[in-house]
Formats: structure tokens, sequence, C-alpha cells
């Protein structure tokens, strides 16, 4: 039995995964996964490098993955 926690962080990963399968459907857009992020959150992209921010995330993920579904 997973605790609190656990079941919290196991829900929000299946509501990413979620949300990712319909940005791949065409009902969303790539940065509506930055609400998946705090608003000062640190992503760090293996290509792209560090990127500081929700906002600034938002328009990464807009710009990184234009053209790829």
């Amino acid at each position: 039995m997973p605790t609190p926690l656990e079941a919290e962080a196991i829900a929000r990963y299946r509501e990413f995964v979620a949300a990712r399968d319909e940005v791949d459907a065409g009902r969303r857009s790539w940065a509506s996964l930055g609400d998946f992020f705090t608003e000062d959150a640190v992503y760090i992209d293996p290509a792209w490098g560090r990127i500081e921010g929700r906002e600034a995330i938002r328009d990464f993920m807009e710009k990184s993955m234009a053209g790829l579904t």
C-alpha cells in the first residue's frame, strides 16, 4: 500500500501521461505541460540546457517540440 505522498506522486504521474497523450493526439498544446511545473521550477534538457521558471518552461516546450507531432 503506497503512502499518501507516494499515492499523490503516482496520481500526478498518471495525469501527466494522460496530458502527454492529449498532446500527441493534438488536443492540447505542448505549452500546457508547463502546468505540471512549479513557478520556480528548473528544467534541464540535455540538448537545450537549463530552463528556469514555469513560463520559460512553457515557452521552451512549445518551441522545442514544434513539428514533432
